[in-house]
């Protein structure tokens, strides 16, 4: 890492700046990125015997992503060199909750569960996830379909509660004179993308 080869073991490397999450204006940083990475960023450097080259490791937390930017020092010296580290969104899936059963008399007359499926969000309260549609696909089996007169449906409500969470509403009519025993498949999509995994 140096024309003469001298054994530098570590280069300390200084955050400066990030733009968090959806590429908003660059934000100043105090000396630290600590709040964007689980492990923060190292580079050492590989001496054999000569310093060549230098690894750089690091691990981000969860569900962040954004740009940061870096100094890279080289003691003794204290030559320098800027890098950034990009980590690219991913949309991450919608989360909701659903109580584990549902009991009704045979022959019930429009069938509603209010609140049947509980503090829907888009995914973790971060920017680029907030302002997400999510939508509900709800399969009966083909075996059970006869149970209804119209197949069950979930509408979510069109305002948040206080947790800043959705709710939504199971709506489905009995066919007559059936009874019997389903297991419905409940999938939420949110209108972020598939883009690299997501």
């Amino acid at each position: 890492l140096t024309p003469q080869g001298n054994q530098v073991q570590a280069l300390e490397a200084f955050p400066k700046r990030f733009r968090p999450f959806d590429g908003a204006a660059w934000l100043e940083l105090n000396g630290t990125a600590a709040d964007m990475f689980a492990v923060a960023p190292t580079v050492v450097a590989q001496c054999r015997p000569l310093c060549r080259n230098a690894t750089l490791a690091f691990t981000t937390r969860a569900n962040f992503n954004g740009e940061v930017e870096y100094e890279l020092r080289m003691p003794p010296s204290d030559a320098t060199a800027n890098f950034s580290i990009r980590v690219v969104a991913v949309n991450i899936p919608p989360i909701f909750t659903v109580p584990p059963s549902i009991v009704f008399n045979e022959d019930a007359v429009g069938t509603t569960v209010v609140d049947f499926a509980e503090h829907v969000s888009p995914g973790p309260q971060r920017s680029d996830e907030a302002l997400q549609r999510v939508s509900f696909v709800v399969e009966v089996p083909a075996g059970d379909q006869l149970l209804f007169a119209s197949l069950p449906i979930l509408r979510v409500a069109s305002h948040r509660n206080p947790a800043n969470a959705l709710n939504s509403t199971l709506v489905f009519q009995l066919a007559d004179d059936a009874y019997g025993n389903t297991t419905l498949t409940i999938r939420a999509v949110d209108d972020g993308g598939t883009a690299r995994g997501g």
